[in-house]
């Protein structure tokens, strides 16, 4: 059974914290792949592996940057830490190294 931390996102509800599963790097490899390639189909994947709400597997995706240590949202560049806040914009980033 997964571990599970809580996150939340500045810029989209700052009052609102999300499921999200602590994944291995083997996991964020292949979620990685599968949002580049299709969302839909990453967010399917977490909801069906992980059994959580569409909508916390949503958020996750929502928040995977495409290209390691640059904001998903305005692509400036990032600090390096996996999961960070971009100092732009403001936006949270699950900013995998994979």
């Amino acid at each position: 059974m997964s571990k599970f931390m809580k996150i939340s996102c500045q810029r989209c509800n700052p009052k609102e914290a999300f499921h999200v599963p602590i994944f291995s790097e083997k996991e964020k490899q292949k979620l990685q792949h599968l949002n580049r390639s299709s969302p839909l189909y990453a967010v399917r994947e977490i909801k069906n592996s992980y059994n959580i709400s569409h909508r916390d597997a949503k958020f996750i995706v929502s928040h995977l940057n495409k290209q390691y240590d640059t904001c998903h949202r305005c692509e400036k560049p990032l600090n390096g830490h996996e999961y960070t806040i971009c100092v732009a914009c403001n936006s949270l980033n699950f900013n995998w190294n994979v």
